[in-house]
């Protein structure tokens, strides 16, 4: 009888077979590629492709845009074809279609390992189940009750800031530093009736802002990188990254804190409904408390395991701190270089005869939206998202293009797996549908909107900030009254100047782009403003 081989041998045969196979799909799927004969940039790195140079470079997407068009072809890692596509058509059929066009797995596998699967990872029909239990803590009786608290953030924010003023008549402070405090303590408070005390912290430092730093890591370009890969190569999880080392600990932490505040407002739901503990019935509205008495209910269809409930804690402290502390700093980036602009949203705001405005006044005030509106437009925080078609599709497109061979199409055919580009700062500084103005900053426009812009598939104010569909986000209307509490306190008390010179403050190269100083980048996300008290005219 022969021998059997050794074993050496037989995985090397292995390894060259599995190679080879893997080899001839791509070779294959690359000749039979739908998008082959999109317009786009040269192949790139052979390994990379021009993945690299999108983590590195924030503008590179728009300078192709301007060369390529609406839509265009470009290489993501392993030289793998990617569409990036601006056409409004095409926007709205993947927005609108949430079961063909999810988040790519590197995005989810990022996620999960962060928060769990919370509403912000979840898909399809878990997603829509969980967003129907969620919706009530967002609705518009909700927000009318948390704006008491954004307004009392707000104000405790302005106190503070007048303090470090004194009898100066100016004050640089790093804005964006205390942003990020004070909406951390709204979401704590307004999420789940917990009191975080970041802005004027005394005693040893909270648990939960320490989990939460550790939590929201920033990666390296060659983090991502390999994050990327691990999602197309199973095996290289085996290796996590530096981040990826870090990220347990902290989100056990994260997670131990979530299971006490659930047994806390469990017992406290438990009292309110209890008929002999002297209180009466309540109906708290907090995220937290709208689960747990969710959870009371007979209907299965609307309860969550407590896993599940805990996993929307760090999802939302997360998302909604991090998002809100980036977009309030760049409408004050915005009025800081527009006097004028900030003269006249004044005047409208003190017409207003109270500090402490409920969230009907905030919106009955048509300058503060439009000068909020103008910023997410101008200053769009998130620039780029993502979704991946899950399935073989056609995008339909509201203006055909001219592919590589001169021939005009009106469609884009799209194979399961391709990796889509949804570019929300592009549409929001389309020339075509803003204008030739669209770079600048200028709330007035929203007086009278451009006849394009009412094509722009949105959730929110003819804008992708919070995108559209079943997807969209579940706390923009939080999120705009959250804004306009704020600009209503702290531009009644100051007037507000850059202190670095313009085009000083630009983006980081992530998708959330938070503020920087283009001389001191190594000082990280930053926004240095010049504070003078406003004192009216009729003072002096």
């Amino acid at each position: 009888m022969a021998s059997p081989l050794p074993l050496l041998p037989l995985l090397l045969l292995a390894a060259g077979a599995y190679i080879l196979v893997h080899a001839a799909r791509s070779i294959h799927a690359h000749l039979t590629c739908p998008l082959r004969n999109l317009p786009g940039p040269d192949r790139g790195d052979r390994v990379f492709g021009h993945f690299k140079l999108l983590i590195n470079d924030y503008d590179l997407t728009n300078r192709w845009r301007a060369t390529f068009g609406t839509n265009f072809v470009y290489r993501g890692l392993f030289n793998k074809r990617e569409l990036y596509t601006a056409d409004l058509s095409a926007l709205k059929h993947i927005l609108v279609n949430d079961m063909i066009y999810q988040k790519p797995p590197p995005m989810r596998q990022t996620m999960e390992s962060l928060v769990g699967n919370g509403l912000t990872v979840v898909e399809g029909e878990e997603h829509r189940r969980q967003r129907k239990i969620l919706n009530p803590a967002f609705s518009i009786p909700a927000t009318r009750d948390l704006t008491e608290i954004f307004t009392q953030k707000s104000v405790q924010l302005r106190d503070l800031w007048l303090r470090q003023l004194g009898h100066a008549d100016s004050q640089r402070i790093d804005a964006f530093a205390w942003l990020r405090k004070m909406t951390l303590e709204v979401i704590a408070e307004a999420g789940f009736n917990y009191h975080l005390n970041a802005l004027e912290p005394s005693g040893p430092p909270n648990e939960l802002v320490q989990a939460l730093e550790k939590l929201i890591v920033r990666e390296t370009p060659r983090e991502t990188a390999f994050r990327f890969a691990q999602a197309s190569i199973p095996v290289l999880r085996l290796f996590p990254t530096g981040v990826g080392k870090a990220v347990p600990a902290a989100r056990a932490e994260m997670f131990r804190i979530g299971g006490r505040l659930l047994a806390e407002s469990k017992a406290a739901a438990a009292a309110d409904l209890n008929p002999f503990g002297g209180k009466k019935a309540a109906r708290r509205r907090d995220l937290l408390s709208v689960m747990v008495q969710s959870n009371m209910l007979d209907d299965e269809s609307v309860r969550m395991s407590d896993a599940d409930v805990i996993a929307q804690i760090p999802a939302n402290f997360t998302a909604g701190h991090d998002t809100s502390s980036t977009s309030s700093a760049w409408l004050l980036h915005a009025l800081s270089l527009n006097r004028a602009c900030q003269t006249k949203l004044r005047q409208e705001l003190l017409t207003v005869h109270t500090d402490n405005p409920s969230m009907d006044e905030l919106n009955s005030l048509p300058y503060l939206d439009w000068v909020i509106r103008e910023a997410m437009r101008a200053y769009t925080p998130v620039a780029t998202t993502f979704r991946v078609a899950m399935q073989d599709d056609v995008l339909p497109l509201s203006k055909p293009y001219v592919d590589r061979h001169g021939v005009v199409r009106d469609t884009i055919p799209l194979r399961k797996g391709t990796l889509i580009r949804v570019p929300i700062e592009a549409v929001h500084l389309d020339k075509d549908i803003w204008g030739p103005d669209a770079h600048e900053f200028k709330p007035e426009r929203w007086e009278c909107i451009p006849e394009a812009a009412k094509n722009i598939p949105s959730a929110w104010g003819n804008l992708l900030t919070f995108l559209a569909g079943p997807r969209n986000c579940i706390a923009s209307r939080f999120s705009v009254v959250e804004m306009k509490s704020l600009l209503f306190t702290l531009v009644r008390a100051f007037e507000i100047d850059a202190a670095v010179p313009a085009g000083e403050i630009i983006p980081t190269a992530s998708a959330l782009h938070r503020p920087r100083v283009r001389s001191e980048l190594g000082k990280g996300a930053q926004l240095p403003l010049v504070l003078r008290r406003y004192v009216p005219v009729d003072q002096y």
